[in-house]
């Protein structure tokens, strides 16, 4: 993308050991990507700066590293999807895409789907809710087209998570 469409600034999970990260974020750089480590307490500033300077922000929007994300249906299960991206494009006014990779023999190559429509209603959760819905739904169509391109290495469906972990246990009901 950077290649294409010039810099572009994204959040990463921060790797251990530290080296590692930083030889990362080093080599990101190096090709034109700006990388801000997840859990940075100016990540959301930095991203609302770069929008609003014109600049091409892509974040990693289907992995839920909080644990704490907005449930969304995702191929007929319930999953949870950071509110990040809908939280931005309604805070800065920019566009809301989802971008879809894949490779046909050793060439890559990338879609990006329509505006998604940002709910910039004066409910804020629910806004946030359903424009995180109708991006997982974009996410979701552009994984249908190439399933063998996406990879996801950690458990994603509500189903599928450790209960032990889960922070949203204490909001359940025991029959």
């Amino acid at each position: 993308m950077a290649a294409h469409y010039g810099s572009i600034t994204t959040v990463a999970e921060r790797l251990k050991p530290e080296k590692l990260f930083d030889k990362f974020v080093d080599f990101r750089a190096s090709n034109g990507v700006e990388v801000i480590a997840a859990g940075d307490p100016t990540a959301m500033t930095t991203l609302e700066e770069r929008i609003r300077d014109q600049k091409l922000v892509g974040v990693v929007g289907e992995r839920d590293l909080s644990r704490r994300g907005i449930p969304v249906n995702f191929f007929g299960s319930q999953a949870r999807m950071p509110a990040g991206p809908a939280v931005l494009a309604r805070r800065t006014g920019a566009p809301l895409h989802a971008a879809s990779f894949w490779y046909e023999g050793r060439q890559a190559h990338a879609a990006i789907s329509e505006p998604i429509a940002v709910d910039r209603g004066d409910d804020s959760e629910a806004a946030v809710q359903a424009t995180t819905q109708a991006w997982a739904d974009a996410v979701a169509t552009g994984i249908s087209a190439h399933p063998g391109d996406w990879h996801m290495l950690q458990p994603l469906w509500v189903a599928d998570l450790d209960p032990n972990r889960d922070p949203m246990r204490h909001q359940k009901q025991t029959p």
